[in-house]
């Protein structure tokens, strides 16, 4: 078999399992942290915690997370990998802190395609539990009406570049970390990271990562 036709398909391998594990991963880690989330949402609310809906039905608008959680985490992993990829083997950059950096905040870049609207569905439905998902979205497109009608659907993007801001200084300092953890990993066990030791070094990154840009 041709060697670019093998490495085409080793690509696409790598580039599968990627997509698997971002989406796995980020639906795991939304679904299990949402209730915290909806405490936080509503406790920052305008209205005041309580008459946002307090401890009660903490899980509403979790619909919404479930359907834009694994789509915007494979998002992610599939351009920050292959972001990675095409610069070690398409450009010869090697890889550092840097290139690192740079595919993270390009995986935001695609992610926030798919998290913006679910995020925005998500708060409103956190801190108002009588509405229903399909009738926030069905709001928003309501307030996108002043625009032309091909650029209605515009109305779920509202905030995606404050989101972007959000999240591109945090992931720029977390997956470079991330990554130098797994390295020395490896070098002091001459192994492949377990995904268990690849979690907590994805652990201990975010953790310094969110310290920082609180």
């Amino acid at each position: 078999m041709d060697e670019n036709v093998k490495e085409n398909q080793f690509t696409l391998v790598n580039q599968f399992r990627w997509l698997l594990a971002g989406a796995a991963a980020g639906l795991a880690v939304d679904l299990s942290l949402y209730p915290l989330d909806t405490i936080k949402t509503r406790m920052q609310s305008k209205v005041g915690f309580k008459a946002s809906g307090g401890f009660g039905n903490i899980y509403k608008g979790i619909p919404a997370v479930a359907l834009g959680s694994a789509p915007g985490s494979a998002l992610f992993f599939i351009s920050y990998s292959s972001c990675k990829e095409f610069l070690n083997t398409k450009m010869a950059v090697k890889q550092t802190p840097l290139t690192d950096a740079v595919s993270a905040s390009i995986g935001e870049i695609f992610a926030c395609i798919a998290r913006v609207p679910t995020e925005i569905i998500k708060q409103r439905a956190q801190t108002n539990p009588q509405k229903r998902p399909l009738q926030i979205f069905g709001e928003l497109i309501k307030e996108g009406e002043g625009r032309r009608k091909k650029l209605k659907f515009l109305a779920v993007y509202k905030g995606y570049f404050s989101t972007l801001f959000r999240e591109i200084p945090f992931s720029f300092i977390e997956f470079p970390l991330w990554e130098f953890l797994k390295q020395k990993r490896r070098k002091l066990t001459n192994k492949e990271c377990s995904p268990l030791e690849s979690a907590t070094c994805g652990s201990i990154a975010g953790l310094i990562a969110a310290g920082i840009t609180t």
